[in-house]
């Protein structure tokens, strides 16, 4: 492979003169003993073709390229633990594409196992029983198997079981042990580890937040020993996936951050991607579902072209640039991205800098700034293709947005802008930073939306607001003058980090949760959204929606506090008085106190 002449003679022949009449250009391209297998492997990982036959657990044991992706699952030493020094039987549950076979696996290669893999493996020198899926058995069989794990107390048990099954599997504790199954489903919701009757250790494995496992897998797909192969081929210099290697090795640091940000954003958003469906879409990003034989054919039939529509940037979105993938729409991650609608609010300083000027360089990285100054030089530069491609590749590489000394504040103001998530940094800081300046920032901000939501109007002044008024309104007709039910003062509250019951909890990773604290028992969560809303809000969106199930959390949070108000009579000094009214006029609040004597009615402020 090493021989000069052959890989000029295989250029010659791809690039220039016809193939042979007998031979077409992939078999040329194989002969020459050039395709990379572990391009294939790569597109076997998604089902954007019927070729996904190692989208699934099982068969990654059996394919040799598997140990070349393969990372170390956080769970993985903890449940090697809790088998064998523990309470010796754990179930793994949760949603198809979690990782929970693949977690069981590697628990089995922990312990010694070499074997070939069925629906149950059993180690007697260990005294242990693996069910690997309980999906595989007979429905009539599911039951009996779990009174045996349930019951037998001389082995230990490691089961696989997708959550509604094991639900079914364990009817059976309804009737027999009732508090048990309360328990189950406490440990389901929870996120946490649960012990069921001190015996049965469960994990749902889908409330784990699997980012940083995946980008872990990701790195080791651009690991140079995967493509040695294509640093030697005569079209390297052409290929769009051995371009997109190299790019991300470049700027490895730099796109992980970016890639884990806008994974991120999505989790917070709702959007819990499993393991199998992120690696799926990053397999996918990689190569955009081509293989060699495929990339030969581009390059013959029309040189850069196609190559160009082939790259990273564009095909984590699922399309060329210019027109969607339709076998990109297959993979559940694509489809999110592209409805979550990123790169569509538009930053005017980075746009005119971009299009009107030829202004310093964008990016640190040589790959990414020539492609960068490649798309502004484009005739077609205009079009909003191009300025898209332009604003995806500066998400994931750009790193000079602004001048020297401003650098950090402007990166950090275009990913936002980029994810449409003005407080995406904040809610990050805030939560590992549980005494800081932001947190009382936020809590005035917090306090003067509540105070437009809750009376229905906008209010125009920003000024600091020392009380939270609550006026009796009406969804469907604001009010100018409004009755007071309750009114609090900016100080009865505070935001602050909470540590929550998720599954990262007991991985030695900080699970935590922002709320605005009225007191232990009267609080309401902070989540990404709903701080999202509230900054653009605060800053004069007149248009920021907020979403159907955090306006009903919002209803609720006010008629506690209502009853909170009512119920321990204000302080004496702040009780409310009969005919106190909130007066809105120009945006502005003003109390109201309305008194009757001696038949006339007197108004002050």
């Amino acid at each position: 492979m090493g021989n000069k002449t052959t890989y000029d003679q295989a250029k010659a022949d791809l690039s220039g003169a016809p193939p042979h009449p007998a031979v077409g250009v992939a078999e040329t391209f194989a002969s020459y003993n050039m395709v990379n297998e572990f391009v294939d492997y790569l597109n076997t990982l998604s089902n954007t073709t019927a070729a996904n036959e190692n989208a699934l657990a099982e068969s990654q044991l059996n394919s040799r390229f598997f140990p070349r992706v393969q990372v170390k699952h956080p769970l993985e030493d903890y449940i090697y633990n809790q088998l064998m020094n523990g309470c010796g039987k754990v179930v793994l549950t949760g949603n198809a594409g979690d990782g929970k076979t693949t977690l069981a696996f590697a628990v089995l290669q922990k312990l010694g196992f070499a074997g070939t893999p069925s629906w149950r493996i059993e180690l007697p020198e260990k005294k242990l029983t693996v069910i690997k899926d309980m999906s595989e058995l007979p429905a009539d069989e599911r039951g009996k198997v779990m009174r045996e794990i349930w019951q037998n107390e001389h082995w230990r048990y490691l089961l696989v079981s997708n959550t509604g099954t094991l639900l079914e599997a364990m009817q059976w504790l309804k009737n027999s042990q009732p508090g048990i199954w309360e328990e189950l489903l406490s440990a389901m919701r929870a996120g946490e580890p649960g012990l069921l009757g001190e015996r049965l250790l469960l994990i749902n494995v889908g409330n784990i937040n699997n980012i940083e496992p995946a980008l872990q897998v990701l790195q080791r797909m651009i690991e140079e020993e995967n493509w040695q192969k294509c640093s030697r081929c005569a079209l390297a210099q052409d290929c769009p996936i051995y371009f997109n290697v190299q790019l991300l090795q470049q700027g490895w640091k730099t796109v992980r951050q970016r890639l884990w940000l806008l994974y991120r954003h999505m989790y917070e958003y709702g959007c819990r991607l499993t393991m199998r469906q992120m690696t799926a879409h990053l397999a996918y990003a990689l190569t955009g579902g081509c293989n060699c034989r495929q990339v030969a054919k581009m390059t013959v039939g029309s040189g850069q072209n196609k190559l160009w529509r082939a790259l990273f940037y564009n095909r984590f979105f699922g399309d060329d640039g210019w027109q969607e993938d339709g076998a990109a729409s297959q993979l559940y991650a694509v489809r999110q991205v592209r409805q979550a609608g990123y790169g569509q609010v538009l930053q005017p300083a980075v746009e005119q800098r971009l299009w009107l000027t030829e202004e310093g360089r964008w990016s640190d990285y040589a790959l990414a700034e020539s492609l960068c100054k490649e798309l502004k030089s484009n005739k077609q530069g205009e079009k909003v293709a191009y300025r898209r491609q332009l604003r995806r590749l500066l998400y994931f590489w750009g790193t000079c947005f602004s001048e020297v000394g401003e650098q950090e504040k402007a990166d950090k103001n275009f990913i936002c802008d980029f994810l449409d998530s003005p407080a995406l940094f904040d809610y990050l800081h805030m939560l590992e930073n549980t005494s800081d300046h932001l947190m009382v920032d936020y809590k005035k901000k917090i306090v003067h939306v509540l105070q437009e939501y809750f009376a229905g109007l906008p209010l125009l002044e920003k000024r600091d607001r020392e009380r939270l008024y609550i006026p009796l309104s009406r969804a469907d007709q604001a009010a100018v003058v409004q009755f007071l039910l309750a009114r609090f003062r900016l100080a009865d509250f505070e935001v602050e980090s909470r540590e929550g019951f998720r599954a990262d909890h007991f991985l030695n990773r900080k699970a935590l949760y922002l709320c605005l604290k009225r007191n232990k028992n009267l609080d309401l969560e902070l989540s990404l959204p709903f701080l999202d809303y509230v900054a653009r809000r605060y800053r004069g969106e007149m248009t920021a929606d907020l979403h159907a199930f955090y306006a009903n959390r919002l209803k609720r949070f006010k008629s506690q506090l209502i009853s909170y108000y009512q119920e321990q009579q204000a302080e004496e000094d702040d009780e409310l008085e009969v005919g106190e009214l909130l007066y809105l006029l120009a945006g502005k609040t003003r109390r109201v106190r309305l008194e009757f004597a001696a038949g006339e009615l007197e108004v002050s402020l």
